[in-house]
C-alpha cells in the first residue's frame, strides 16, 4: 500500500468510545488519540482481535492476536496469527508474524500455525519430540507452492510440550524474531534465542518462511516445573520486550503470575507504550502443578471479535486455528 494515500497513524482520530488500554511507561500516540478500526481493505479478511483460553490436566492456556494501531489506520489486515492444540499430557502451540513487506502475509501466518501445531501435535500423540527441521521444511514448502507471491513471509514459533508427572518438557522450533521465554521466579529465561552475535538490526530482512536453508531453524529444549510460565509472542511483543529485564518484561511477569480472565489477558497483549504500533500474539502457557494432575474436566473459552469490541463470533476463513 502506499504510504502517501492514506492518513499517518497520528492523524485519525474519533470520539467514538473504546476500551481503556494498559500502558506501560508512556503510551505515544495509542494513549492520547482515539484510533478508527475499520476492517481491513485486503479482500483476505482475519478478525482484528482474537482471544481464547484452555483448562486442562496440569495446564492453564491463553493466547491472543490484535491488529497494532498502525495497521489499523491505514486499514491493513492484521498479519499475526497463533494456534494450539493439547491433550491429557501433551499441548502444541505457535505464533507467527507475517512480514510487513508483504500485503497479504497473514496467509502465510496462518497458515504456518495451522501446519505446524498439527505436525507438532502428530508428533507427540506417536510419543516422541517433533523434528523441527523437518516440521519447518513441510510448512516452507506449502507456503512457497500454495499461496501467491505477495501472501509469502511469516516468522513461527512454535513449541511442543509433553507433561512428566507434575513437570512439562518444553521443545521450541523458530525462525525469525517471534520469541519464546520461561518465567522462573519473576525472571524470564529465554529459549531458542538467536546467537549473541546475529544481530537483525544490522539487517533490514527478517528470516521468515518460505526458507531454503533449515538451518536458520533454532531449536532449545527447557523444562516447566509446577508454578513457571512459559509464552511465545511476535517481534510486536518481543521489540519492547528485549531480555525481559526492563519494564515491559516487568509488567508482563507480574501481570501473568497467574492466568488472567480472557479479556484481561487480550488487554494485556495490547499494552500501550511510546513507539511500538505493530501487531501483537502470544500464546501463554501456566504450569499449574501436582493439584491439577489427579484431574478435572477440561473447559474451552474462546472470544473473537471485530476492532475493540470482542463479541463472541465462530472463526471466519483466516480467524486463529485450532482443532
Amino acid at each position: 500500500m502506499n504510504a502517501g494515500s492514506v492518513p499517518s497513524a497520528d492523524s485519525l482520530q474519533t470520539s467514538a468510545p473504546r476500551l481503556a488500554g494498559l500502558a506501560i511507561g508512556e503510551a505515544g500516540a495509542a494513549g492520547c488519540r482515539e484510533y478508527l478500526s475499520l476492517p481491513g481493505a485486503s479482500p483476505f479478511h482475519v478478525p482484528d482481535t482474537a482471544v481464547d483460553g484452555v483448562s486442562s490436566v496440569g495446564i492453564e492456556l491463553r493466547a491472543a492476536a490484535t491488529r497494532g494501531i498502525s495497521h489499523r489506520a491505514h486499514r491493513e489486515p492484521r498479519q499475526d496469527a497463533y494456534g494450539f492444540d493439547l491433550g491429557e499430557d501433551w499441548a502444541a502451540f505457535a505464533v507467527a508474524d507475517g512480514l510487513g513487506s508483504q500485503v497479504d502475509s497473514q496467509l502465510s501466518s496462518h497458515l504456518a500455525v495451522q501446519l505446524a501445531v498439527t505436525a507438532a501435535s502428530a508428533a507427540l500423540l506417536g510419543g516422541h519430540d517433533p523434528d523441527w527441521a523437518s516440521i519447518f521444511g513441510e510448512v516452507s514448502a506449502a507456503i512457497e507452492t500454495s499461496l501467491p507471491r505477495a501472501a509469502k513471509g511469516t516468522t513461527l514459533t512454535i513449541a511442543a510440550l509433553r507433561r512428566e508427572s507434575v513437570n512439562w518438557l518444553v521443545s521450541i522450533g523458530s525462525l525469525g524474531d517471534s520469541r519464546a521465554a520461561i518465567l522462573r521466579d519473576g525472571t524470564w529465561c529465554g529459549v531458542a534465542d538467536p546467537p549473541k552475535d546475529h544481530n537483525e538490526l544490522a539487517s533490514s530482512v527478517t528470516e521468515a518462511l518460505p526458507v531454503r536453508d533449515l538451518d536458520r531453524v533454532r531449536a532449545g529444549n527447557g523444562l516447566l516445573v509446577p508454578g513457571q510460565v512459559l509464552a511465545l509472542f511476535s517481534d510486536g511483543i518481543g521489540a519492547a520486550f528485549g531480555k525481559g529485564s526492563g519494564v515491559v518484561g516487568a509488567h508482563l511477569a507480574q501481570w501473568w503470575q497467574t492466568a488472567p480472565p480472557l479479556l484481561d489477558f487480550a488487554a494485556q497483549v495490547s499494552f500501550q507504550r511510546r513507539g511500538f504500533h505493530d501487531d501483537r500474539s502470544a500464546v501463554v502457557v501456566w504450569n499449574t502443578g501436582p493439584d491439577a494432575v489427579a484431574g478435572r474436566p477440561k473447559s474451552t473459552d474462546s472470544q473473537e471479535g471485530e476492532s475493540e469490541a470482542l463479541n463472541s463470533a465462530d472463526p471466519s476463513p483466516g480467524s486463529e486455528w485450532r482443532p
